[in-house]
């Protein structure tokens, strides 16, 4: 069994390679060990990497671009993007959809502007999606 402290600052160092995706597999991940749970010490860290608490509605993201960004269940954080998606022609929606995928290809979570459920966000990390997809002038966005 490790000490506190030792245990502490090696999650520390899991979980920052977890948010800044320095790891292979960052889609989802649990936040216990050993049977307690770290959530607290992972928003610490989450904090310290300039992440913050988000309804999605409240982010800015431009159609051209993703921000990553993590959805918190009580014990597992889930990374995603918040992205434009066109759902049908004329209308693009922001949603945030996990990389953890059901069966079939689908995201395990999808969250649209009208929830309330926040989303851990840095907006400086913004990303470039694929150039080629361009947003029609016709094309409305909607919150």
């Amino acid at each position: 069994m490790l000490t506190n402290d030792l245990t502490e600052n090696l999650l520390r160092e899991v979980f920052d390679d977890v948010i800044l995706r320095r790891t292979k597999q960052y889609a989802e991940y649990t936040m216990t060990y050993e049977g307690i749970n770290y959530k607290k010490l992972f928003i610490e860290q989450l904090q310290v990497n300039r992440f913050r608490p988000m309804l999605l509605k409240q982010i800015k993201v431009n159609p051209n671009f993703r921000i990553p960004s993590f959805y918190l269940s009580e014990d597992t954080a889930y990374f995603g993007y918040v992205r434009w998606e066109k759902l049908m022609p004329g209308k693009i929606y922001k949603i945030w959809q996990s990389e953890k995928r059901k069966n079939g290809n689908s995201p395990l979570i999808q969250i649209t502007s009208a929830s309330t459920v926040s989303l851990w966000v840095n907006q400086n990390l913004k990303e470039s999606v694929n150039p080629r997809w361009k947003t029609n002038t016709s094309d409305a966005a909607s919150d």
